[in-house]
């Protein structure tokens, strides 16, 4: 039997970042971004100040309207270095929602929390490796 690929909201796939949300500095430095990729690898970083850490996982779409994040590696910038450890971070089948509003906008369902971030990107050009 052939194997298919789940299907899944392809509008998904680019760079969400919180800061946009804040209309009235989307220039922040500080900052939290997503980004899912078309290979199925993805990225989660936190900004403060330049980039601070980065959990790299791999997704998969369970369903149509869920995702499946699972963690490999969390680097961070420690004393002058960016250091690296494994990452146990997975969340199962987490529901999502995109509304094509101006800009795009991501909800994540983590149970009672949401988490919410505008389209910065609609793909990885010049988004490919983390800049530390």
């Amino acid at each position: 039997m052939p194997r298919t690929l789940p299907q899944f909201d392809r509008r998904l796939i680019g760079v969400w970042s919180r800061g946009l949300i804040d209309a009235a500095s989307p220039a922040q430095a500080d900052d939290v971004r997503i980004l899912f990729g078309p290979n199925f690898s993805g990225r989660y970083e936190t900004w403060f100040n330049g980039l601070n850490e980065v959990i790299t996982f791999n997704w998969s779409p369970p369903a149509a309207d869920r995702v499946t994040l699972a963690g490999l590696d969390y680097l961070y910038r420690a004393d002058g270095t960016v250091k690296r450890e494994p990452c146990d971070w997975h969340f199962e089948a987490v529901p999502y929602a995109i509304a094509d509003s101006d800009p795009r906008i991501l909800k994540l369902h983590f149970g009672q929390r949401i988490d919410t971030y505008a389209l910065m990107s609609e793909t990885l050009a010049g988004f490919e490796e983390p800049k530390f």
